[in-house]
C-alpha cells in the first residue's frame, strides 16, 4: 500500500468499482495501492472458498466478497541495448497513466458528471438519457476486454462508425418512435412505430391476451385493452398514450422448417403518433451483419427508455462466448447445450444489459439501419440480480418477409408499403405481384421458392 499506516495497521480494505470494470482497473483506480504492485508483481485474488480470481476479469462476481492477495514478483529479464529507450517509454507511460487517473478523479467530482460517480459493484452506473449513454460507450471502450475484442474482431472503420457522435445523435432521434406496451394499465414490454399507425412488438408480449372469434377463426383479436405509451423517458415525463385496435394485423409465434423462429405481432393504433419516425424508413432488406456495433433502444424492466450499445457475437463465436460466460460464472445453471440448440438462423446474438420488459426493442447497426427486434436471452438469477448467458434479436429481414406474406390481402396496407420512402420494401418485394397473387390465391412464399429453384436449374 502507498500508506505506511495502512501497511502496518490495516488488514482489510473495501474497494468500490463500476460494474463491468476489471479487478485490476478497480485496484488501480482505488489509489491506495502502490504502482509497483502492478508493474513488478503478478497478482491474483483468492476468496474464502479458495477460488482464484485473475485480475483481468470483471468485478461483477466480486461484490461483497473478501479476498486474500497472492502476489509474486515478475521474473526480471536480462538488460539489452534498448533498455534506455524502454525506461524512457515507461516513464512517459507512467506520466500518461497518472494524468489519466487525475482526469478521472477530476471528472468524478465535476458537477457535470454527477450521477456517474463510482458505485459499489452491486449496482449499475446509470444517469440521464444522453449523458448516461455517452458514458456507457466510454466505459465500454476503456474495458480491456472490449479493447481486445475491437482489435481482434473489427477493423478501425467499423469501430469509428459505431462511436461517431453523429450516429449516436441519429439513434437518439429515432428513439422517439419507441414505446412501452401497456395492457390494462400493466406495462408488458416494448414496441416501436414501424410505419404509418402500425407498431411492432414481440408476439410473446401479447400472446396471453389474444383469441380467435368463433365466427372468424382466421382472425386474432386482443381480449384486453392495449396502449402504446410514447415519450416515457423519465419519471413525470409527459407521455403520449395511444390505444391499439383489437384486431391483430400480423402475428406469428412458431418455428418454421427453415430453422427460423418467428416471434412478432403487428398492431394497429387508432391514430398515428405525431413527430415520430417510421422506422421502416431505416430498414434495408439485406442479411444482418455478423459483426460490428449495434444500438438497442427500449424499456428494460418496462421502466424509462434507455439505450445499450453493444457488439454482435458472430455465429462462429457464439459457442465460445457461451462457454466463456459459463466458465467464469460458477452459479450459472446453463451448460452449453442448453443455449446452443435454441439459437436460430434468423437471430442476431450479443451481450446486452437489456432483460425483461425490453422485448420488442428496435436494434440498429452502426449506420443506424434497423436490423432486428430485441427479443430475449438465456437468463438466470444470481443472488438478487438477473444475469444472462447470451441475448438475441430476430432479424428484420425474416420479420418483414413473414409480415408481407400475411398482409397481402390488405389493400390499404399494401398501398402504404408502396410509398417511395420504404424504398427497400419496394426494391425487394414486387408488391404488384403480391396483389395479383392474392387475387389468384397463390401463396407468395411457394411462388418465390419456385422462382429460386428455376434460377438454380438454369
Amino acid at each position: 500500500m502507498k500508506s505506511v499506516f495502512l501497511n502496518n495497521k490495516i488488514d482489510c480494505v473495501c474497494v468500490f468499482a463500476h460494474k463491468g470494470d476489471t479487478i485490476e482497473k478497480a485496484l488501480r483506480d482505488d489509489g491506495r495501492f502502490s504502482d509497483d504492485f502492478f508493474d513488478k508483481v503478478t497478482v491474483e485474488l483468492v476468496d474464502d472458498e479458495n477460488v482464484i480470481h485473475a485480475i483481468h476479469l470483471p468485478v461483477d462476481q466480486c461484490d461483497g466478497k473478501k479476498f486474500n492477495v497472492n502476489a509474486e514478483y515478475k521474473k526480471a529479464r536480462a538488460p539489452d541495448k534498448n533498455d534506455g529507450e524502454s525506461v524512457k517509454h515507461s516513464q512517459q507511460s507512467k506520466h500518461t497513466k497518472q494524468k489519466t487517473l487525475q482526469e478521472e478523479k477530476t471528472n468524478a467530482t465535476d458537477p457535470s458528471t454527477e450521477g456517474n460517480a463510482t458505485q459499489s459493484t452491486s449496482g449499475n452506473s446509470s444517469g440521464d438519457s444522453g449523458n448516461s449513454f455517452f458514458t456507457d460507450i466510454k466505459k465500454q471502450q476503456e474495458n480491456p476486454q472490449v479493447q481486445e475484442l475491437l482489435q481482434k474482431e473489427y477493423d478501425k472503420g467499423v469501430v469509428d462508425s459505431f462511436t461517431e457522435v453523429n450516429k449516436v445523435r441519429q439513434v437518439m432521434d429515432l428513439s422517439d418512435s419507441v414505446c412501452v406496451i401497456v395492457v390494462d394499465d400493466s406495462r408488458r414490454g416494448t414496441g416501436f412505430l414501424l410505419f404509418d399507425r402500425f407498431i411492432l412488438t414481440n408476439a410473446h408480449v401479447v400472446k396471453d391476451f389474444i383469441y380467435s372469434p368463433p365466427n372468424n377463426p382466421d382472425t386474432l383479436k386482443l381480449s384486453r385493452t392495449l396502449k402504446a405509451v410514447f415519450n416515457y423517458e423519465f419519471l413525470g415525463s409527459k407521455t403520449i398514450n395511444l390505444q391499439a385496435k383489437s384486431e391483430l394485423i400480423a402475428y406469428r409465434y412458431e418455428k418454421d422448417a427453415a430453422l427460423m423462429f418467428h416471434d412478432y405481432a403487428l398492431l394497429e393504433l387508432e391514430t398515428a403518433p405525431d413527430k415520430c419516425t417510421e422506422l421502416l424508413t431505416c430498414y434495408k432488406h439485406d442479411s444482418f451483419p455478423n459483426s460490428g456495433g449495434i444500438y438497442i433502444v427500449g424499456h428494460p424492466d418496462c421502466d424509462v427508455k434507455k439505450m445499450d450499445p453493444c457488439f454482435i457475437i458472430g455465429e462462429e463465436n457464439q459457442l465460445r462466448s457461451i462457454n466463456q460466460h459459463i466458465s467464469e460464472n460458477v452459479s450459472c445453471p446453463y451448460v452449453s447445450w442448453g443455449c446452443w440448440p435454441n439459437l436460430y438462423k434468423n437471430q442476431i446474438t450479443y451481450n446486452s444489459c437489456f432483460f425483461h420488459g425490453s422485448s420488442g426493442s428496435p436494434v440498429f447497426d452502426a449506420h443506424c439501419n434497423l436490423i432486428g427486434m430485441h427479443s430475449g436471452g438465456f437468463d438466470y438469477k444470481q443472488d438478487e440480480r438477473t444475469r444472462s448467458v447470451i441475448e438475441f434479436s430476430y432479424s428484420m429481414q425474416s420479420i418483414m418477409e413473414s409480415i408481407i406474406a400475411q398482409v397481402r390481402s390488405r389493400s390499404d396496407i399494401m398501398k402504404l408499403l408502396q410509398n417511395e420512402k420504404f424504398y427497400s420494401i419496394k426494391e425487394h418485394f414486387d408488391l404488384g405481384k403480391i396483389e395479383d397473387a392474392c387475387e389468384a390465391n397463390i401463396p407468395i412464399k411457394e411462388e418465390r421458392q419456385n422462382e429460386e429453384e428455376n434460377m438454380e436449374e438454369n
